[in-house]
This record gives structure tokens, C-alpha cells and sequence, in this order.
């Protein structure tokens, strides 16, 4: 699929709501899905005491903090998105250290682009990518 561009955001995810809730993946190991939900559920279900079974309100409760995690989680990644695309025409510094090398990468000047890969968000700053954790100073000129 083409990447998405609008002016000089771009993005190479799928920002359909049915494409969201099938491809549940997220960058890190700690992040939930929904379907993590309903395994636990079931799990939770197949393993009761018989004769001492859970209260559904309980599951209600357990469903709406999930899902408010979720929109927590979609906030948040919203928010950083919005923020990275403000900062298009601004004077950044950046620096990044490849992680299996060690070796430093520095860069000073104004982002021209913003993208999204595998639910990364990065900037383009002369030329190079830096993810938006990199950025150390920004300014206005």
C-alpha cells in the first residue's frame, strides 16, 4: 500500500477502523489487545469455581476499564501524532544511537516531513530519520 501524504505528513498505516481492529499489533510486548481481553476472559470462564461463580458485573467492570485503556492508549497516540506534525517548519536537533553499533547520529535543521512506520512516528531533518523520542532542543526559527 502507497503511504498516505497529506502536504508533508505522510503515514504508511491503515486508518480505517475495521483494518484497526483486525491488525491488533503493537511495537512493545506490554501493550494489550482486545483479543488478549477475551482470552483472559475466557481463561477466567473455563477456570471458575463451579460452585462460586464470578459475578457478571465484575466482567462488565473489568470490560469498560479495558476499554478505556484503549481509548487512553488511542489518545495518547493521537496527541504525539499531532504534536510531531507541528513541529513541520520547525529548527529541531536531533540525536539517535544505532542500537547495535553504538554509534551517534546528529542532526540540526528544520523537519520537512513527517511519517508513521509500524506505528513509529518519525522526522525528517535534512535528509535524515530520527524518531520524535531523539529530539533534544527545539526552536521556533
Amino acid at each position: 500500500m502507497d503511504p498516505i501524504t497529506y502536504g508533508t505528513y505522510s503515514t504508511n498505516n491503515t486508518t480505517s477502523a475495521s483494518a484497526n481492529k483486525s491488525s491488533n499489533t503493537r511495537s512493545t510486548g506490554s501493550d494489550l489487545t482486545i483479543d488478549d481481553f477475551f482470552t483472559l476472559l475466557a481463561a477466567q470462564l473455563q477456570n471458575q469455581n463451579v460452585m462460586d461463580p464470578a459475578d457478571n458485573t465484575e466482567f462488565i467492570g473489568q470490560m469498560a476499564q479495558f476499554a478505556t485503556l484503549t481509548q487512553v492508549s488511542e489518545l495518547n497516540s493521537t496527541a504525539q501524532n499531532t504534536f510531531a506534525v507541528s513541529l513541520i517548519g520547525k529548527t529541531v536537533t536531533a540525536t539517535a544511537t544505532d542500537s547495535t553499533t553504538g554509534k551517534q547520529t546528529s542532526a540540526e535543521g528544520s523537519v520537512s516531513e513527517v511519517s508513521i512506520k509500524n506505528g513509529e512516528v518519525y522526522l525528517s531533518i535534512d535528509g535524515k530519520s530520527f524518531g520524535i523520542g531523539d529530539i533534544t532542543q527545539i526552536s521556533n526559527s
